[in-house]
């Protein structure tokens, strides 16, 4: 009996005692930095000046890189319209990152928005927003005339728009002479055109050329401003780079209509209309053109 009653309290001792669990301390969280970064070039100053079609920029993080890396995300808008003209989502665990943007052919204002946020905390983050001032477009013209006529756009006679705001009833390009070429070096092909006119009128009236300026949608014709010609009507238009000042210039073969009645021939004069930051300022005329002597094939 006192065997019985030792073992049912050896058993009681047991079935009261505790089972300790070692106690496991808690993994210490690791704060990260706050991510920081600068980039190249400044751009701090919001008044970058670009003259070309891409901007070489460098991402420089100034902090420690968190342990998963960091995402990358960079946007450039033009500032008149928010059309984005590049877009890029990377991710990277190095210090500093090389990108091109691209699209910045349009002469301008932009926005630069770049955004870096840790992969491993969200939360970590950080925006900044620059602008730029995208520059004249320079277009290569020096090449033939033959190549420079294949435009980089077409246009449509629906896109032109007479100075009164009026449209055409019909189609102006059937048969008048007109180039394209991008004449205030906005990225922007427009259009350098001679208006038509009646030939029983005397005496003729030889209009000035029309300058059709290209606004992204639409062409609105704006007065010629440009150096006199005398009795224009131009019958061969051509577009170079003439003087080599990497602005785009018109070679206008213009014939000269004589009063309805009069002996039907017509008196041929060349004229070079240079062009300049200020327009078509500068005309040379037959007697001087062979110093502008043209290499060109059409």
């Amino acid at each position: 009996m006192k065997r019985v009653i030792f073992a049912l309290g050896v058993i009681f001792v047991f079935a009261c005692s505790k089972t300790e669990v070692p106690v496991i301390p808690p993994t210490p969280v690791v704060q990260e930095e706050t991510i920081k970064f600068s980039i190249s070039p400044d751009m701090t100053s919001n008044n970058y000046l670009l003259n070309k079609d891409t901007l070489d920029l460098t991402i420089l993080v100034n902090s420690k890189i968190p342990s998963q890396g960091i995402l990358y995300s960079i946007q450039v808008n033009r500032a008149d319209s928010s059309v984005a003209v590049f877009k890029l989502d990377t991710v990277s665990s190095q210090s500093s990152i090389n990108i091109k943007a691209t699209g910045l052919n349009i002469k301008g204002n932009y926005t630069v928005k770049i955004t870096l946020t840790s992969k491993t905390t969200p939360t970590n983050t950080i925006n900044k927003n620059y602008t730029l001032s995208r520059d004249r477009v320079y277009k290569n013209y020096l090449r033939s005339s033959y190549d420079l006529s294949n435009y980089d756009t077409w246009f449509s006679s629906a896109q032109l728009y007479k100075s009164d705001g009026s449209k055409y009833l019909n189609n102006p390009f059937i048969d008048e002479q007109s180039a394209q070429l991008d004449i205030d070096g906005d990225g922007l092909e427009d259009l350098f055109y001679f208006e038509s006119y009646d030939l029983k009128i005397s005496p003729t009236p030889n209009p000035p050329p029309s300058l059709f300026m290209n606004n992204g949608t639409t062409l609105k014709q704006t007065n010629y401003t440009g150096a006199n010609i005398k009795d224009p009507h131009g019958t061969k238009i051509l577009v170079g780079d003439f003087n080599n000042d990497s602005l785009p210039d018109i070679f206008s073969n213009v014939a000269v209509d004589p009063p309805f009645g009069a002996f039907p021939l017509l008196n041929d004069n060349n004229h070079l209309l240079l062009n300049s930051k200020n327009g078509f300022n500068k005309r040379i005329s037959r007697s001087r053109f062979l110093v502008y002597r043209m290499f060109r094939r059409y």
